[in-house]
């Protein structure tokens, strides 16, 4: 070997040791003029390839590396990998017996072999393998966890907890293998010591992720009479004060906690009753719900999104307001929780006329006691912030800098002080663009009155990945073909709402600088504040049309645009004027309405039309209780629209179903836009679990179009599938 490859090739194993395969790319080819058949640089290569997710072009380079070096077993161990990627499990296979006939010492190929039989359900083939694979220090962790997983699904419980614990002696923050000795535990009975695990794997790895639904799953399974209420208890708040998945995930779970105390759940039973005939004790009843913490703690960081949970809500609240019998500090983590609920989903809920007198009389109560100079009941301020954002009275102001309980601090913050400190906030963001379309204004002025959506928690988690490592590694698993990453993307997020948008690429690729553009101040404002607080400072916020915005004639790495276009009078004419702002070979993330999955958003539109209902506060309240009755009735749409998470908060709400301007989509326009605009589509971005991640393997290897097609036909056949949106990535061609 020459001296000069030797270099070339020692400075390109640096960068690709550093993860930066974008110019370990570049000198591996460098390598390849000089001497085109180099199998090291070949192999190497097609690494580079793998690892930014050209898997066909990685297989091919690997391929014509073993072809020319036909005894290196890492190589053919590699190929075996992209194989895998590919869904050739028969090529696969035999790449992984190679590498071991050549090298019986090799265990990578022993696990990476065992991993591919437990893959196809050849469980007994695995073990087999995996026993006979070398034993040393460096592949312990994996020859014990595969062993232990083939052991689980063999129905060996014990010699998967054997395999297990050893290694998680080896590796003690391995999320799957705390999930599988959980799930090894279960089926021993043992669902205390689960849960436990359950809960370290989600804190090792959270998000919307297996980990999450074997816990939840795990909690169903235990009865109301089974001594573990208080460790599931524990754990849950764990969960909710460590902020490390979104808190809407936790919803259904602590209410299926709560139930397992038996006095709770007969309570929850008769609070969601249509009547309250049989609600004979109601003071003693709420003094038991405010004892649930995880209950109590859920309702201050995130909208409730269950119709029977909102009934017993709405309940207790004029339970607390009307009543006669004397106010008891008791209840007031209820009063406090209900206030934060409330604030949370924007005082969604129906209020009756005794209700709307009893609050006339509360409001001129505690103003005069604020004009005395003295301090209000926190319990009575409590509830008046349950029914209207105290912010909105301006003795409220006054209340700020007195003291007061720590129980009663969150809702002082968050219903009097964040609200001031977005008033100042706006006047510091910038403007970008004039706003001069008559549906931009209109836009504007809705989302200046309900901006969307008002969130606490961001579930954030920070990465140190380029955009190609991000969206070709698990859950995304794009290919990005001959992409390569930028160092230091600048990324524009076009209609960022409240910001909870923009902290995604602010937060998840590596030396990122987001522009996130939006109609609304207020939205503006309130997504400054939450960033700041978050200490993001990655994200420059300003106010700009997305029809304007060839104003400012900068591009992009990357931009994102999700929610937005279907609510533009031509959304063809904003999409291109976002890809002008697109660098050649940048990426696009769009987001559009599925018109199969709104039948029952469109139910719910023609209700407000036909019944007339106005897009304010008490319009929308009205016209959610209309639905919810009619839902009750026995129709299955509006039923189905009532379970949408954005039903339950009023902006959310106004946003789905009394929105000014709404188009939806099907794949065959979306193709056909794709095409107008020369864009590559890349892949759906999306949870593909199960049986949606069955399919999109079935569809690799067709062309962009053909597998729009076929998601075309599933989705005919599965209406529901793109529930939440298309949301998917494509790619402007380079030039």
């Amino acid at each position: 070997m020459s001296d000069p490859v030797q270099a070339i090739l020692q400075a390109a194993d640096g960068f690709f040791a550093k993860g930066d395969f974008r110019e370990a790319s570049r000198k591996y080819l460098e390598v390849l003029r000089i001497q085109s058949d180099h199998p090291v640089a070949l192999h190497h290569l097609g690494l580079c390839c793998y690892r930014t997710g050209s898997h066909e072009q990685a297989r091919n380079l690997i391929f014509e590396s073993v072809s020319i070096q036909q005894n290196n077993a890492v190589a053919h161990d590699h190929l075996g990998v992209v194989l895998v990627a590919l869904n050739d499990f028969i090529h696969a296979e035999a790449s992984f017996k190679n590498a071991i006939a050549i090298q019986p010492s090799y265990v990578d190929a022993y696990h990476n072999l065992g991993a591919l039989l437990i893959k196809q359900k050849h469980y007994s083939r695995a073990l087999a393998i995996l026993e006979n694979a070398p034993s040393t220090p460096k592949g312990a962790f994996s020859r014990h966890k595969l062993l232990g997983q083939t052991h689980l699904l063999l129905g060996n419980t014990d010699q998967a907890l054997t395999h297990l614990e050893q290694a998680l002696m080896q590796r003690s923050s391995d999320p799957d293998v705390l999930s599988d000795i959980a799930t090894a535990l279960e089926k021993q009975n043992q669902y205390n010591e689960a849960l436990k695990f359950h809960s370290l794997a989600i804190s090792r790895r959270p998000g919307k992720n297996r980990h999450w639904q074997l816990f939840s799953d795990c909690l169903k399974i235990l009865t109301a009479s089974a001594p573990s209420s208080a460790g599931v208890e524990i754990r849950l708040q764990h969960l909710i004060r460590s902020e490390t998945l979104p808190m809407q995930d936790l919803v259904q779970t602590v209410i299926v906690a709560a139930e397992h105390d038996t006095q709770v759940a007969e309570i929850l039973s008769r609070w969601a009753k249509t009547d309250a005939v049989s609600i004979s004790e109601p003071w003693l009843d709420m003094t038991t719900l405010a004892k649930c913490t995880s209950l109590m703690m859920l309702m201050s960081a995130t909208p409730i999104d269950n119709i029977a949970f909102e009934r017993i809500l709405t309940r207790c609240r004029r339970e607390i307001l009307t009543s006669e019998t004397p106010r008891d500090d008791e209840i007031l983590p209820l009063a406090i929780s209900l206030a934060l609920q409330c604030f949370n989903n924007e005082h969604a809920y129906v209020v009756s006329e005794a209700e709307k007198q009893a609050i006339s009389q509360l409001e001129s109560k505690l103003a005069k006691i604020v004009a005395d100079g003295k301090s209000p009941e926190p319990l009575e301020l409590a509830i008046l912030g349950a029914y209207a954002p105290l912010s909105y009275y301006a003795w409220s102001r006054k209340l700020a800098a007195q003291d007061w309980p720590s129980s009663l601090l969150p809702v002082i913050e968050r219903q009097i002080k964040e609200p001031l400190e977005e008033n100042e906030i706006k006047s510091t963001v910038g403007h970008l663009t004039k706003i001069s379309d008559g549906v931009s204004s209109s836009v504007r002025d809705m989302y200046e009155q309900n901006p969307y959506p008002r969130w606490i928690n961001a579930a954030v988690r920070r990465y140190d990945l380029s955009i190609a490592d991000v969206l070709t590694s698990p859950p995304i698993l794009l290919e990005l073909g001959d992409y390569v990453a930028p160092n230091a993307p600048e990324i524009l997020v076009a209609g960022c709402g409240t910001g909870q948008h923009s902290i995604q690429p602010a937060t998840r690729y590596k030396a990122s600088k987001v522009t996130a553009v939006d109609l609304s101040l207020t939205s503006l404002a309130y997504a400054k504040r939450q960033s700041a607080k978050l200490n993001i400072d990655n994200i420059s916020f300003f106010q700009a049309d997305i029809l304007q915005l060839d104003e400012i004639e900068k591009q992009f790495d990357v931009v994102e645009c999700v929610g937005v276009l279907h609510h533009l009078e031509d959304p063809l004419a904003g999409w291109k004027t976002l890809v002008r702002r697109v660098k050649p070979g940048g990426l696009m993330k769009i987001g559009l309405y599925s018109e199969a999955a709104r039948q029952d958003v469109l139910a719910g539109r023609k209700i407000v039309a036909e019944q007339n209902f106005k897009p304010t506060a008490d319009g929308i309240r009205a016209c959610r209780q209309y639905i919810i009755n009619a839902a009750a009735k026995g129709d299955p749409t509006l039923a189905q629209l009532c379970r949408r998470s954005d039903f339950h908060s009023l902006s959310a709400c106004r946003d789905l179903i009394f929105h000014i301007q709404e188009h939806r989509f099907t794949l065959p326009e979306i193709k056909e836009y794709l095409k107008t605009l020369n864009l590559e589509f890349l892949d759906f971005e999306m949870n593909f679990a199960g049986q949606l991640g069955n399919f999109r393997k079935e569809l690799s290897g067709f062309s962009a179009g053909k597998r729009l097609d076929k998601w075309h036909a599933y989705e005919i056949d599965n209406p529901d599938t793109f529930r939440a949106m298309y949301q998917f990535w494509c790619r402007k061609p380079a030039q």
